[in-house]
């Protein structure tokens, strides 16, 4: 496994950031960009290349700033333009470049565009949004997203039919079938492209072409949600391709990476294998939603599932389709509550076994914010508490079914987003960076081991020892170079002989090791020279 481009982002690590949660930099308890550069320092010290901001622009926040109602503008939340700049500018001259979050299958309620496509049908801006008449018994169709439980259609009175939002209602559709829709979104691309950015995560871009007539889900479907009406539809394709072009053509060392979630391997290679002109990277989730049942309930999962995932998806190199790396976001519960145990015995040795893991892998890396001070979940006692709306629409939905409290609200606690999108606690950082041992400066240890050990940047994924269910064990192969990494993800002693792996390069979660038994949670790296 290996890339043949060694293009900027293929080794990059990524440092994702929820900026209303990030850092206040003026006092008004809310996050911003000016909080962003105060922080450029520690950044640096991480080890990151590049950020990654969740959307900063115009936004009524009905959804975490997904919900976009003017894309030339900052939200006055997080500050200026000329803070942007700022931004831009400081980050480039500490080597860190800069991507946004940019949300194009849907805008805000409130955007221009849809406030006047909702007054009359002859506004200009009709067709850039999806709507239908009907009869008035029913809906356009019965889609439902499993997103919200909910149908995908809102009524407006003004215009006598319904608008599409696969997401919320505050969330309308824009009508990628449109090309002045198109046009717009490359205007705006290339807008915040001359401003200094170097490229674009694009939210839920799989989802911006939708089944052709809209079709009813049919009785044969097995699943009451029609997101495979709206997700990975063949003319998706074309119209990355066409973005793609018109892009890096003006952009060519510009980042298009992309959310995919829901795909299979194939469609992986429909959208990045170079060759296709789509996409540089992508975001699956199958590792990460994989304790995740309908209607968001929470279900158990096996070490052996979670392993076979990332594999499986780390193999994809092989055919061309280059990897990205997470284990947390802001779509996720906390990545050491997830995958690590937040007893305080194993608290910071889980968190930095995950690291281990992680960061031991092939690919384009992503940290997101807070996961390198092993952050965990918050404990919520009642819906009042939660401020994610998607939390509020599976609380509402399963009400209606008749399901109890306090049996939606052990689900919510645990995979609600907020869990990811509370404060950052700076207090916590600045003691860990004062102890040698704090999971903060681990990570420290594992960047800086990332960047200058070529087998980890440039070798070959290869599982082993799998007939150890409890433990995450890989090699990376370079050259004459391996390195094996091992990942006891569990509370017991795991015994075996690792003489034959080298020495020990000095990633290890704990002080004492041993070269015949993993302790609980136990992870280090070794290196073998054979040439």
């Amino acid at each position: 496994m290996f890339c043949k481009q060694n293009r900027w982002w293929d080794h990059a690590i990524i440092y994702e950031i929820y900026t209303k949660s990030f850092r206040d930099g003026n006092g008004d308890n809310i996050g911003d960009l000016t909080g962003v550069i105060s922080r450029l320092d520690y950044l640096c010290k991480l080890g990151i290349d590049t950020i990654w901001l969740c959307p900063v622009f115009l936004s009524p926040f009905k959804d975490g700033g997904y919900d976009i109602s003017d894309y030339y503008k900052i939200n006055p939340d997080f500050g200026t333009m000329d803070d942007m700049e700022k931004l831009i500018k400081k980050a480039h001259q500490k080597n860190i470049k800069i991507i946004l979050d940019m949300v194009i299958n849907h805008t805000s309620n409130q955007h221009p565009w849809f406030l006047s496509a909702c007054q009359s049908k002859s506004s200009p801006y009709r067709d850039y949004y999806i709507f239908r008449e009907t009869d008035g018994s029913s809906l356009p169709n019965n889609w439902i997203s499993s997103k919200t439980l909910e149908p995908v259609w809102t009524y407006n009175p003004k215009t006598n039919d319904y608008y599409l939002h696969i997401y919320t209602k505050y969330q309308p559709d824009l009508n990628w079938d449109n090309k002045e829709v198109r046009e717009e979104i490359y205007k705006i691309l290339k807008f915040w492209l001359k401003k200094g950015i170097d490229g674009y995560r694009f939210d839920v871009i799989n989802k911006i072409a939708k089944a052709e007539g809209l079709p009813n889900l049919s009785e044969e479907d097995v699943s009451p949600y029609a997101d495979h009406l709206f997700e990975n539809q063949e003319m998706v394709h074309e119209y990355i391709k066409e973005l793609n072009k018109e892009i890096l053509t003006d952009y060519p060392e510009a980042l298009l990476m992309g959310q995919t979630s829901g795909i299979t391997t194939g469609q992986a290679v429909d959208y990045v294998h170079p060759s296709r002109n789509e996409l540089h990277l992508y975001l699956q989730f199958e590792h990460v939603d994989i304790d995740k049942g309908h209607e968001g309930r929470h279900k158990d999962w096996s070490i052996k599932e979670f392993k076979e995932s990332v594999m499986k998806w780390q193999m994809m190199a092989d055919k061309g389709v280059w990897p990205t790396v997470f284990f947390g976001s802001h779509d996720l519960t906390r990545m050491v509550e997830h995958f690590g145990n937040i007893h305080p015995e194993y608290h910071s040795i889980s968190a930095k076994m995950l690291a281990v893991i992680q960061l031991g892998l092939a690919g384009t890396q992503i940290i997101y914010m807070g996961d390198e001070l092993a952050l965990k979940n918050v404990e919520y006692k009642s819906i009042g508490e939660f401020t994610d709306i998607r939390s509020h629409s599976i609380y509402q939905a399963r009400l209606k079914k008749g399901e109890v409290k306090e049996e939606i609200l052990k689900d919510l606690r645990f995979i609600s987003r907020d869990n990811a999108r509370y404060p950052i606690p700076w207090e916590r950082a600045e003691r860990m960076s004062r102890d040698n041992t704090s999971v903060l400066e681990f990570y420290k240890r594992i960047t800086e081991f990332r960047k200058s050990e070529p087998a980890v940047l440039f070798g070959s994924v290869r599982p082993i020892l799998d007939n150890e269910k409890d433990l995450f064990a890989y090699q990376r192969n370079y050259r004459h170079i391996i390195i094996t990494v091992l990942a006891n993800m569990t509370g017991d002693i795991i015994r075996i002989d690792m003489t034959g792996y080298g020495i020990e390069t000095g990633i290890c979660n704990y002080e004492q090791s041993s070269k015949y038994e993993l302790k609980p949670y136990e992870a280090r790296i070794y290196k073998l020279e054979t040439g």
